[in-house]
């Protein structure tokens, strides 16, 4: 799947320089392939909540490594599921409502929501962040 930056992922891509700079996916040069899918994972959340879509989501729990706290489960569940496997089941419900497959797990990736490397989901959640961040600023000032 080839991805696209566009020019808020480039402005963010500035600011997330320092942030990120010992981590991972800055070590591996995958930083810019990590928000072009975050920028996905955006357009089909716009797509399914509308241009607002970030209003509830709770930047101090979010965590991108965990199903209950991350963007789908904030947005599909918003902390209802208790149990681990009922956090599940609302993720790739989640995620296959997103409309991206029959099989979530091979393309939740590919919407920035998921990382191959355990270690980079800390930084997969600051993107996020700095990218709810980037579009409040963004809505307020429109």
């Amino acid at each position: 799947m080839t991805t696209t930056i566009t020019t808020k992922t480039y402005d963010m891509l500035n600011d997330l320089e320092g942030v990120l700079a010992g981590g991972m996916l800055r070590h591996e040069g995958q930083l810019e392939e990590a928000c072009a899918k975050v920028d996905t994972g955006v357009l089909r959340l716009v797509e399914y909540f509308g241009p607002n879509w970030f209003d509830d989501i709770n930047l101090d729990t979010l965590k991108m490594s965990s199903v209950g706290t991350c963007i789908i489960g904030q947005k599909f569940d918003n902390g209802y599921s208790t149990r681990f496997s009922e956090q599940c089941d609302v993720y790739h419900q989640g995620v296959f409502e997103l409309g991206t497959s029959m099989m979530p797990s091979l393309y939740s990736a590919d919407m920035g929501l998921d990382v191959d490397d355990y270690s980079s989901y800390e930084e997969l959640t600051e993107i996020w962040k700095q990218r709810i961040l980037f579009e409040r600023e963004w809505w307020e000032a429109e």
